[in-house]
């Protein structure tokens, strides 16, 4: 079962999908553009937090708006919605293995 297993395993990391899912992740994390966003992201929301923590309506609200666009700049980015498409045609695969595993 273990040999089974394991080939089962090598198989998917040599599928097309597989594949394009690590790639993708991969060219994400070197993407200077896409990591910036994201710090920006992180701190905005830091922003946020510290707002709503401070009952600084005003600002919560103005950085609540800041947040909303940046997240649609970022969903919007070829390389971050290729890879959201990527992963979840990966976990429909994983998800068929799955059941078919568990029917037998």
């Amino acid at each position: 079962m273990y040999k089974t297993a394991k080939e089962l395993n090598n198989e998917l990391k040599k599928s097309k999908l597989s594949q394009e899912y690590f790639s993708l992740k991969e060219n994400i994390l070197k993407d200077k553009n896409i990591q910036e966003l994201l710090n920006v992201i992180q701190s905005t929301q830091k922003e946020v937090k510290n707002a709503l923590k401070n009952n600084d309506l005003e600002t919560y609200k103005i950085k609540t708006k800041s947040l909303e666009i940046l997240k649609e700049e970022f969903i919007n980015q070829p390389l971050i919605n290729n890879y959201i498409i990527a992963k979840h045609d990966l976990y429909e695969l994983l998800e068929q293995i799955v059941n078919i595993l568990s029917f037998d």
